[in-house]
């Protein structure tokens, strides 16, 4: 499909686009079939110049914008005259009457001014035999906008910065479902000893204790929404999808050979422990279902991640739970006195009691977990032994 779009020069923090009619297949700075003109988004006002007849010929005959383009186009008044074109009117008129409304091009003064003398990408060169040069002070007459303490004009895709990227705050989901990857773990980069000191007591009551909403922000998720022009955009989607199929790869050009680093595999006799203590029934529901083979489906949770040291690779340390229960374990807002519970069981315990209730708040709702007698009492060594441990 042919394509208007821009293509960006200059140098690095100091862009300017031309705009393009190219195959859409080709890289962003690749060859192109005709510039019919130019972008400059660092000007005050921006600088926003079109060939009216080629843009109109080339819209005419298919060529797509992209959407940075169309909101070009429907800002110099193109795109309304394209429309009129394909009612019927005359190009020539409609080229005319471009001519006419082309308003003056602002001043090639930009937002980002030139480096002063001595300074460039390194910053300005201090050296005790060059004196520093100072820059004579402007009149009036040389800078008719004003100084140059304005912000920085949008970019095309609506950026004030020329890498406007989303701070990174290296947040990741400490438990994984037991079909995760445990590959995608942080810490799969550092050393693969076992990590020391870890606090297993305040690491379960964290586990157990995570704010956030209890109620869903959209009160009507399933309420229409209006599409501006449904025609245009089944069209396109068409368009794109047979391109796509087009352009299909072979089945063997899919898979490639990539090397990487892998963790330490789980150990199997945590699901195992589930298995026997449970039968693959979930803590707070009791739901399970047979999968194809005929065994039961729970998840494997882990209450605190078997990556912060690998002794936590214990049954004592995980949960069965359905998969609607897992997720809103490890996702949804809970609270719950783990420990207080805890040594509640150690000062009651009994021989018969089949099992032990944990009570929690989850998603805003009261569950109860609940704990074979083997299961928690194996969780209750865990807490014993590493308190005992702390200094």
């Amino acid at each position: 499909m042919v394509r208007i779009r821009l293509r960006r020069q200059g140098l690095k923090g100091q862009p300017t686009y031309r705009i393009v009619v190219t195959d859409q297949r080709k890289p962003r700075n690749g060859g192109y079939l005709e510039s019919i003109g130019h972008y400059n988004p660092r000007t005050r006002p921006a600088t926003e110049v079109i060939d009216e007849a080629r843009a109109l010929y080339w819209l005419s005959v298919g060529a797509q914008p992209s959407d940075a383009v169309r909101r070009l186009l429907e800002h110099t008044g193109t795109w309304s005259r394209f429309q009129r074109l394909r009612a019927g009117e005359e190009i020539d008129v409609l080229v005319k009457e471009s001519k006419e409304n082309q308003s003056e091009l602002p001043s090639p003064r930009t937002n980002y001014p030139s480096p002063g003398d001595g300074e460039g990408k390194k910053g300005k060169i201090e050296s005790s035999e060059a004196p520093e040069t100072s820059k004579p002070p402007k009149s009036p007459t040389e800078d008719p906008a004003g100084d140059n303490t304005d912000e920085p004009g949008p970019e095309p895709d609506g950026s004030t910065k020329e890498n406007n990227q989303a701070p990174d705050d290296g947040s990741q989901e400490d438990n994984d479902l037991d079909s995760s990857d445990p590959d995608n773990s942080p810490s799969l980069l550092e050393d693969e000893g076992e990590t020391d000191g870890v606090d297993f007591p305040a690491s379960l009551h964290n586990a157990f204790n995570r704010p956030g909403e209890t109620q869903l922000s959209d009160p009507d998720p399933l309420a229409p929404r209006p599409l501006p022009d449904p025609d245009h955009r089944s069209k396109r989607k068409k368009e794109e999808l047979e391109e796509a199929i087009r352009n299909e790869p072979d089945k063997e050009a899919r898979f490639k050979l990539k090397e990487s680093r892998k963790w330490e595999s789980k150990d199997k006799a945590t699901r195992e422990f589930l298995k026997q203590e449970y039968d693959g029934r979930c803590q707070i529901c009791g739901f399970t279902f047979p999968k194809r083979d005929g065994a039961p489906y729970f998840e494997r949770i882990y209450i605190v991640p078997s990556t912060e040291a690998r002794w936590l690779d214990n049954p004592a340390d995980v949960l069965c739970l359905c998969a609607n229960h897992a997720a809103m374990f490890l996702h949804g807002a809970s609270k719950a006195d783990i420990l207080d519970q805890i040594k509640s069981y150690i000062k009651s315990y009994k021989k018969d009691d089949p099992h032990h209730d944990v009570n929690v708040q989850l998603c805003g709702k009261s569950e109860t977990i609940r704990f074979t007698r083997r299961h928690i009492n194996d969780l209750k060594d865990m807490v014993e032994v590493t308190e005992n441990l702390q200094p």
